[in-house]
C-alpha cells in the first residue's frame, strides 16, 4: 500500500480505476442491503451544505464517507477569506470512520481537516460533565489534501491553542508563533502584541500538559491507510496508545507528526517533509513529547531540503525505539536528537540513503 502511494503521480490511472471499483463496490453493497430490507452496517457521511463541506460524528458507531468533500474558499462581507475549523468533527468515543477511498479537499484555509475533540460534547458543543476523554477513534482508507494547518488533530490537553498558532514542546518553538503573529497583526488586526504577552500565553498553554507520560488518558487514536497532504502538520495527536500505520504523510513545512503521550506506534508509513519556511531546533518529521515506550519502525522518512536536520526529536520521552527505518536526506550521525536527560532511545537497523536515490526511484 505504502509503496504504491509513493508513486501516486505515476500510477494515477491505475489508482483511479481502483478507486472507482471500490466506490462501485460500496454502492452495490449498500443497494443489496437495502433491497434485502436491512440497512448498511455504517452510517453514511455527507457534507451538510454545498458551500460548507463539513460533517459531524456525534455518537459511537461505524461511519462511511459517501462522497468526496470539496470545500471552496469562503469570503466574508469585507471580501477577506474566512478560515474554517474542519471538514469532519468527531465528538464521541468508540468511532470508526472509513473514508472508502474518498477525498477531503479544501481550497479554503482550514485549521484541521479532521478534528477529534478532546472531550465529549453535546449537540450545542457544550462540554459534558464530568469530563470524559474521547477515546477509541479510528480514521482510515482515504485521502486528505487541503490548505490546512493540520490534517488531523486530537488535542485539548495543553501544548497547543489556535490563538498561539503552533504547538509548543520547547520554548524555542515560540519563534514560529512570533513570525506568524508579526505578519497577521500587521496585515489583519493592526494591533501589536508584545513578546511578553505571547510568552505568558505559551506558558499557560504549556502548563496544561499532563505532568508525566503516565498521566495521559488512553485514547487509542488510530490513523491507517491515509494519504495526507497539507501545509504545516500532517497530524498532532495527544493521548496514550496512538497508532499511525500504512499512511503517506506529506507536509510543506518541517514536521509531519507531532505526538504527545506514551506508547505510540508509528509504522509502515512514508513521511515526506519539504522543509519550507523557517525551522526551529525541535523540528523533525516526527516529534515526540512525553512519549515513553513509543515505537517508530519500518517507515520511509524523506527530507527534501538540504538542512540534514534530525528525523526524530524527543522531549521528556524515555525508552523510545527507532528501528528498521529508511531515511533519505539525513545525516546518519544525526538521526535522533534528545532535548533533556529524561529522554532516551534505542536505534536498530536504520538505513540512511542519499535523497537523490529516492528521487530517482520515485520519478
Amino acid at each position: 500500500m505504502v509503496s504504491s502511494l509513493i508513486n501516486w503521480s505515476s500510477t494515477s490511472l491505475s489508482i483511479s480505476k481502483q478507486t472507482s471499483l471500490l466506490r462501485l463496490l460500496l454502492v452495490l453493497v449498500t443497494l443489496t442491503a437495502n433491497a434485502a430490507g436491512s440497512q448498511p452496517d455504517c452510517e453514511l457521511l455527507k457534507p451538510s451544505y454545498p458551500e460548507y463541506q463539513y460533517a459531524y460524528v456525534r455518537g459511537a458507531g461505524r461511519y462511511c464517507v459517501a462522497v468526496d468533500f470539496n470545500q471552496p474558499k469562503v469570503w466574508g462581507h469585507d471580501q477577506r477569506e474566512i478560515p474554517i475549523p474542519s471538514l469532519l468533527a468527531i465528538t464521541s468515543s468508540d468511532v470508526d470512520v472509513s473514508m472508502v477511498q474518498h477525498n477531503f479537499q479544501s481550497e479554503a484555509k482550514v485549521e484541521s481537516v479532521v478534528s477529534i475533540y478532546p472531550y465529549w460534547v453535546d449537540s450545542e458543543a457544550n462540554l459534558i460533565r464530568p469530563l470524559q476523554s474521547i477515546a477509541n477513534v479510528g480514521v482510515h482508507d482515504g485521502a486528505i489534501s487541503a490548505n490546512a494547518k493540520f490534517g488531523v488533530i486530537a488535542g485539548g490537553m495543553g501544548g497547543y491553542d489556535n490563538s498561539l498558532g503552533s504547538p509548543i514542546s520547547l520554548w524555542s518553538d515560540l519563534k514560529n508563533t512570533f513570525d506568524m503573529l508579526d505578519a497577521i497583526d500587521t496585515e489583519y488586526y493592526n494591533r501589536p502584541r508584545t513578546k511578553e504577552y505571547i510568552r505568558n500565553l505559551a506558558r499557560e498553554i504549556y502548563e496544561k500538559l499532563p505532568p508525566t507520560p503516565a498521566d495521559y488518558p488512553k485514547r487509542n487514536i488510530t490513523l491507517e491507510n491515509l494519504h495526507i497532504k497539507v501545509n504545516d502538520y500532517g497530524a498532532m495527536l495527544q493521548g496514550a496508545g496512538t497508532v499511525v500505520r500504512n499512511c503517506v504523510i506529506e507536509v510543506d513545512k518541517q514536521t509531519a507528526l507531532f505526538i504527545f503521550g506514551p506508547n505510540a506506534l508509528i509504522e509502515n508509513n512514508t513521511i515526506i517533509v519539504t522543509g519550507q519556511g523557517p525551522r526551529v531546533e525541535g523540528d523533525a518529521p516526527i516529534r515526540l513529547h512525553q512519549s515513553d515506550g513509543s515505537i517508530i519502525r519500518n517507515n520511509k522518512i524523506i527530507r527534501k531540503d538540504d538542512s540534514k536536520a534530525q528525523a526524530l526529536t524527543l522531549v521528556k520521552s524515555a525508552k523510545v525505539t527507532f528501528e528498521n527505518n529508511e531515511l533519505y536526506g539525513f545525516d546518519e550521525n544525526n538521526l535522533v536528537r534528545s532535548f533533556d536527560d529524561a529522554s532516551n532511545h534505542e536505534e536498530h537497523n536504520n538505513q540512511s540513503k542519499p535523497l537523490g536515490l529516492m528521487m530517482r526511484l520515485k520519478y
